[in-house]
């Protein structure tokens, strides 16, 4: 009995502590930049993945996954000339 209440009472001090902790999200994005000439030529350009970090102090995991999350962003323009440009921002995010 001893021994079955001092591993509760480990397991239960052990949740816990593993709930909030300092967590590190981690997020590379790649950019794509497409444009379409009025002759409907199309140039596709591919930006160098960059990497970002961001720091969460004493956060539970499940609450950094929208904050941490992947994201893709699209912005589409056009030109009164009959031209068209479109931007692709690509996230990508893990916790650490």
């Amino acid at each position: 009995m001893k021994k079955l209440s001092l591993f509760s009472l480990l397991v239960l001090a052990f949740a816990l502590g593993s709930c909030k902790k300092d967590r590190t999200c981690e997020c590379t994005s790649t950019t794509t930049y497409s444009s379409t000439s009025t002759n409907g030529t199309t140039n596709t350009t591919t930006s160098p993945p960059s990497t970002t970090t961001t720091e969460f102090k004493k956060v539970k995991k499940s609450s950094l996954d929208f904050s941490c999350g992947n994201r893709k962003y699209t912005n589409t323009s056009a030109n009164s000339d009959g031209s068209s440009s479109t931007n692709i921002t690509d996230v990508k995010c893990s916790i650490k």
